[in-house]
């Protein structure tokens, strides 16, 4: 994620992780203890975490959601994709992959 796509998907990161504390508190325990499973979105809280995250990524106002088209087209990716829809479902993988980070982190402590 380069700085102007942290900008825009930081703060929903937030939100959508704060919006169930008991949720995370599930994710963040899996993490530590398992299960963990070989296909995205790897946990069973974190399976909870991708309809959400889509919801709020398309629920985006239009000029946000373009501007991550945008980005995603400005820079070199490992996925090529074309189509608005699909890059703005990426971006929602890419929010609960970086949850999922975060729940590892902060289980951790």
């Amino acid at each position: 994620m380069n700085i102007d796509e942290k900008n825009i998907l930081f703060p929903l990161i937030k939100e959508i992780r704060e919006n169930d504390r008991e949720l995370w508190k599930q994710l963040k325990y899996e993490t530590q203890q398992g299960p963990e499973f070989n296909e995205y979105p790897y946990y069973a809280a974190a399976f909870d975490y991708v309809d959400r995250t889509k919801k709020i990524i398309n629920g985006l106002d239009e000029i946000t959601k373009k501007r991550l088209v945008k980005l995603w087209q400005e820079e070199k990716r490992v996925i090529s994709l074309d189509k608005d829809e699909d890059i703005l479902d990426r971006y929602a993988v890419i929010v609960v992959n970086e949850i999922i980070r975060r729940a590892r982190v902060a289980g951790n402590r």
